[in-house]
């Protein structure tokens, strides 16, 4: 977003005149809500196959290309086309999740998608691997209510 995005937008908000200030920016994020390791786990292997079909996208290779995995579009493209979601699903690494989600305890998420997204967004909306649960999704909205405060 930084990298590619941003310059993007200010470039084109500047061919007309405006800024950054006159615009609220929405940002749907990725998240995984897991407080053990084995419900971490969980999560990271029910995002691969979604990151995977991001990365075969061509739209998406400058996002690959960002974090230096550029060269692995063309592959996940290939296999896309021969419906190959589990191979491609098994070559998102834990760090490619890691740098494409936000994940934690519900507590932790509101303040972890601040830290990264709070300087650049105004709204946020995420994306889970699975259902919370009405006590959980309390929890994490809770958190955004105490990241305001």
């Amino acid at each position: 977003m930084r990298e590619t995005t941003f310059p993007a937008l200010d470039r084109g908000l500047a061919t007309s005149g405006r800024d950054r200030s006159q615009l609220e920016i929405a940002f749907p994020s990725m998240v995984i809500v897991a407080e053990t390791e084995e419900a971490l786990a969980k999560g990271r292997d029910a995002m691969r196959p979604r990151l995977a079909f991001y990365g075969s996208t061509p739209a998406y290779k400058v996002v690959l290309d960002a974090h230096g995995w550029g060269d692995m579009h063309e592959e996940l493209n290939r296999l896309s086309k021969t419906g190959d979601w589990a191979t491609m699903a098994a070559m998102i690494t834990d760090e490619m999740v890691d740098t494409f989600t936000v994940s934690g305890t519900p507590e932790q998420i509101a303040p972890r998608l601040q830290e990264r997204y709070g300087d650049l967004v105004q709204r946020v909306s995420f994306d889970t691997p699975g259902k919370l649960g009405p006590e959980r999704v309390a929890r994490v909205i809770e958190g955004f209510r105490a990241t305001r405060a």
